[in-house]
């Protein structure tokens, strides 16, 4: 390996491994060890963790990364032994990609990107990424957690209802148990253009404005925190 990149062995021997000598029946033995486990992960995990930083770097401090740029981050990952769908995902879960390059991953993912899409909390900051070049038919957003602390979840909610006639069922757990209003959040599926472009089939939460609710609704769960609320609701029905 030293031959092939041109290295000095004795420079790299002394800069990232030891050399422990010992004397046998058979003459002198020579062992080449890590010396540190992390650096042995380092390597075995071939730059994975290198290409994860480049990429968040991207994303964050390049307004518009170039597609050839994203083009030759993505051949650098697959040099890296990055093939299989689930380690694709595992990008987009720990960083936040550009459009770009997100665009080029969705190739990889495609099956992830069309039908039924189910999401749940651990899965949000994929599919911020993959949604805005995904072909989705129905979208299941499943939340546990507080929605407020997900995130990238109103970047997710605008790109699911920037797709025009998607069957979206909605379902905030902890808004229900809580009582947290999820007015706000209902406001991000609108379009680009103000407008709800989505077919909102199942809500569940709790609202405070049960007029922000599409006529499409088929399936409402919705908490009541007093009678006041009960009234909203059986007047709006």
């Amino acid at each position: 390996m030293c031959n092939e990149l041109k290295l000095d062995f004795e420079e790299v021997l002394f800069h990232f491994l030891v050399m422990k000598g010992t004397f046998t029946v058979t003459g002198r033995s020579e062992v080449i060890t890590f010396p540190h486990q992390d650096i042995q992960d380092y390597y075995g995990a071939r730059y994975h963790n290198v290409l994860k930083h480049l990429a968040g770097l991207l994303g964050q401090h390049v307004h518009q990364v170039p597609d050839e740029l994203s083009k030759e981050l993505l051949k650098l990952f697959c040099h890296a032994n990055v093939v299989r769908r689930d380690q694709w995902l595992d990008i987009l879960r720990e960083v936040k990609c550009d459009a770009s390059t997100s665009k080029y991953i969705a190739t990889f993912v495609s099956q992830s990107c069309k039908g039924h899409i189910y999401v749940n909390d651990e899965e949000v900051g994929i599919y911020a990424s993959l949604m805005p070049h995904s072909k989705p038919e129905k979208v299941t957003l499943e939340l546990i957690s507080n929605p407020r602390e997900i995130p990238r979840l109103p970047e997710l909610l605008r790109a699911v209802g920037n797709h025009e006639g998607v069957q979206v069922n909605l379902k905030l757990h902890y808004d229900f148990v809580h009582g947290q209003e999820s007015d706000q959040l209902l406001d991000h599926l609108k379009s680009e253009h103000g407008d709800l472009r989505c077919n909102l089939k199942v809500m569940m939460g709790h609202l405070s404005d049960m007029s922000i609710l599409p006529a499409t609704i088929e399936e409402l769960s919705l908490s009541i925190r007093n009678d006041d609320e009960a009234k909203k609701l059986k007047c709006f029905y």
